[in-house]
């Protein structure tokens, strides 16, 4: 039982071991455990020994014990819903997120849909215009063929004087 007493907190020599410091957030939770530790185990003198039994003190103030207890257990409470509020959060925002990456899944697939359709009616339109051209070309070809170059040449200029 006396190895319980001896918490490394207590000693100076364990502190100067102690490589890390705790951050505030661990000061501030363990300060409850440690006064929950020390009212509960009695004070103890230089030597070790307990100064209750020393001094014919036998009973011990259990209800501050329990007040701190009770502290700890409201301030587990409190971070227990702090953390249930961020997850809740946290699955909130991941929710919004889902639903915003499938809008823009469809969207892409609607834009993508509308650029194939696009690309088809490009493809329709040159080919169109490249049978229009051959068209053209056979009427310039045909026209060569009746009426020679002399031909088109004179008809050229009086096309041009009636209009």
């Amino acid at each position: 039982m006396e190895h319980a007493r001896d918490l490394p907190w207590d000693s100076g020599a364990a502190q100067a071991k102690a490589s890390k410091t705790p951050s505030e957030g661990e000061k501030g939770s363990f300060a409850g455990l440690d006064k929950v530790l020390r009212v509960a185990l009695g004070p103890k003198d230089a030597a070790g020994g307990d100064l209750g039994s020393q001094r014919g003190l036998s009973k011990r103030d259990f209800s501050s014990a329990l007040d701190l207890v009770r502290q700890c257990a409201d301030t587990m409470k409190q971070h227990q819903e702090r953390a249930n509020e961020t997850e809740a959060q946290t699955q909130e925002l991941m929710r919004r997120a889902a639903q915003e990456l499938k809008a823009a899944e469809a969207r892409i697939r609607s834009a993508e849909s509308r650029a194939q359709a696009a690309e088809s009616r490009a493809t329709a339109a040159e080919a169109r215009a490249k049978e229009a051209e051959e068209w053209l070309a056979r009427i310039h070809d045909t026209l060569i063929e009746q009426f020679g170059p002399a031909g088109i040449a004179e008809m050229t200029p009086r096309t041009a004087a009636q209009a």
